[in-house]
């Protein structure tokens, strides 16, 4: 296999367990849900963090450059370039019978 084609494999794979996990974690918040097993346990804590709140910053501050850096990162994006919109057919088969 090509390492591209694994590539959007495991992005595909990746995309799946990751929307999986989602729905066993609103299952795990909702009352009453069984969050013990033979062998595992989930816990559910409340966590608490601050959130900077830029929108409320003077626009003096917000469109001073001098407040501001740039940085730039490699970025993979994957394109399938055969879909199942656009695949061509395939032939019916001929079959050719032995005289």
């Amino acid at each position: 296999m090509h390492p591209v084609d694994e590539y959007a494999g495991l992005k595909d794979q990746i995309k799946a367990l990751e929307a999986r996990v989602l729905e066993l974690r609103a299952g795990f918040l909702l009352p009453n849900a069984r969050l013990r097993s033979n062998q595992t346990e989930v816990v559910i804590r409340q966590l608490t963090r601050r959130v900077f709140q830029k929108d409320r910053l003077p626009p003096e501050i917000l469109n001073n450059p001098r407040y501001w850096e740039e940085t730039s990162n490699p970025s993979v994006v994957v394109n399938a370039l055969i879909t199942k919109e656009n695949t061509p057919p395939h032939p019916e088969p001929v079959l050719i019978e032995p005289f």
